[in-house]
């Protein structure tokens, strides 16, 4: 389903079953503290300790746990529907690649502010669509809600929404990575969900 060629669904996509294997496997493995452009809160990952008001900067902005995964079977369960979003939405984008997916974790207050996923200047590395999977039972967490906010095709008001089955678990959804997004706080519980960029050359 598509909402003004902002974002692409597939509602329950994944199983159940697979969402809490890959639930438990991301669980296993090591995460850090989540990182916003060169702002790094992992000192192993910076020239400096990030100062107090670096920090207070960053985690206003983003606070979650990751950890990335590169394993095969967890790529076959949810790369297709990059694919068959891009082609279902029209976008038509021209793909080459795709990134490590990142496991996150949204604890209780944690959150990422609006942002977009793309970045000029990356040749062939350009992210164009970006898809994020819901593992988590709606029912495990309060708030850590999906939002995009854009600038609406027929009446060119300026708005922010969401769809409620962008919770249900195992949902994906696909958008072009250069629309402006949020996770709102958690506020109950916690969401785990992965994320995944296809890239490919330079939009012209």
């Amino acid at each position: 389903m598509i909402a003004d060629e902002v974002f692409y669904f597939y509602k329950k996509a994944i199983p159940h079953k697979i969402c809490d294997e890959i639930i438990s496997y991301g669980n296993s493995l090591i995460k850090e503290k989540a990182a916003i452009g060169n702002l790094d809160p992992n000192k192993a990952k910076t020239v400096r300790p990030l100062k107090k008001t670096e920090k207070e900067k960053h985690y206003k902005i983003r606070k979650s746990k990751i950890a990335w995964i590169k394993d095969p079977w967890v790529y076959r369960e949810i790369q297709p529907y990059i694919y068959k979003a891009n082609s279902d939405a029209k976008w038509n984008f021209q793909l080459h690649g795709f990134e490590a997916i990142q496991f996150t974790q949204y604890a209780k207050n944690e959150h990422y502010d609006y942002h977009v996923d793309t970045f000029f200047g990356c040749g062939d590395q350009t992210r164009k669509l970006s898809m994020t999977v819901n593992l988590s039972n709606p029912n495990d967490y309060q708030g850590g809600d999906l939002y995009f906010k854009y600038l609406q095709r027929h009446n060119h008001v300026l708005i922010e929404h969401t769809a409620e089955e962008l919770r249900e678990k195992g949902t994906v959804c696909v958008f072009p990575s250069y629309e402006a997004h949020k996770v709102t706080p958690v506020t109950k519980g916690v969401r785990h969900s992965l994320v995944l960029w296809s890239t490919g050359k330079e939009f012209k």
